[in-house]
């Protein structure tokens, strides 16, 4: 007898057949068992390549480019967040988007080439500006932020609300720009923005400074930079004390007594300037703290 197959018999059942069974309810039950129809209707394949940016191109001429392009978008997703506030977080968006505006505009061959030129841009800049600027706002206030500090990037997780805060925490919060020239009170320049630092004291708590040790509320915590020598201080209400971490250049010879009490101004921080806490862990690698 012939070794071959009988081409009279169907061939055997990969051993991954039993999990289509699975995928047909699901199919059925969110009606995915009409793309293929909607998305031979140009109108329909618009809408498609809106909500499945890259997949919708699986009806075009071109299905493997589909392919491609909808494994392209999903691997940029997770490397614009994990890697959020480097160089390579921006690249990715760039390409979400790219591949998004390619997905829903539908250019006929035979225009001109300032014309689709044209009609790409005003896509790209609409998706950027309707969808994705929103949704990364979005992210930022609920989820996290991301804060460079120094020559690395921290994530900040933000929709904290600051009751939460405990001693010992990293916050991330404002800092306003103050400072004066000849004859006001504080001969010094402070840059504002945003920056990073350790929860000495929460309201109420009681920060005693020593030449040698910081004491609250009876517990020895180590001595920073610029700290004064003695006195104490009350914790208000709505306000945490946040030395902060911040490099002076002390190029005018300021006094540094000018300088503790500025500092000190700057530690009472107020809870209407708080951004969010640090995480301590992002993903798989702990996060570098000063």
């Amino acid at each position: 007898m012939d070794s071959q197959a009988s081409p009279y018999y169907p061939p055997r059942a990969r051993w991954y057949s039993s999990l289509w069974r699975l995928w047909y309810p699901v199919k059925r039950r969110l009606y995915l068992d009409r793309l293929p129809t909607i998305g031979r209707h140009e109108v329909g394949r618009s809408l498609l390549g809106l909500v499945l940016p890259g997949w919708a191109l699986l009806w075009s001429p071109k299905p493997r480019l589909g392919v491609i392009l909808g494994l392209a978008y999903y691997v940029a997703v997770p490397v614009f967040v994990i890697w959020r506030g480097y160089p390579v977080s921006n690249i990715a968006l760039m390409l979400m988007i790219t591949i998004h505006a390619g997905s829903v505009l539908r250019i006929e061959r035979s225009s001109a080439l300032w014309k689709r030129c044209l009609s790409s841009l005003m896509v790209f800049l609409v998706l950027g500006g309707l969808i994705y600027q929103p949704l990364v706002n979005q992210m930022e206030l609920r989820w996290f932020v991301a804060l460079r500090v120094g020559n690395h990037v921290v994530k900040i997780r933000t929709g904290l609300k600051p009751g939460e805060i405990r001693r010992g925490d990293w916050i991330a919060y404002r800092i306003f720009g103050l400072g004066s020239g000849h004859g006001h009170e504080v001969p010094l320049w402070v840059i504002g923005g945003c920056t990073l630092g350790r929860v000495m004291a929460v309201a109420g708590d009681e920060v005693a400074f020593r030449p040698d040790r910081v004491w609250v509320n009876g517990d020895s915590l180590p001595r920073s930079a610029s700290m004064p020598t003695n006195g104490t201080v009350q914790v208000e209400q709505g306000c945490w004390f946040v030395w902060p971490e911040m490099t002076i250049n002390n190029e005018g010879n300021v006094d540094s007594e000018i300088i503790a009490q500025t500092m000190m101004r700057l530690a009472k921080v107020a809870e209407t300037n708080y951004v969010g806490m640090a995480y301590q862990r992002w993903f798989w690698r702990k996060q570098v703290l000063p």
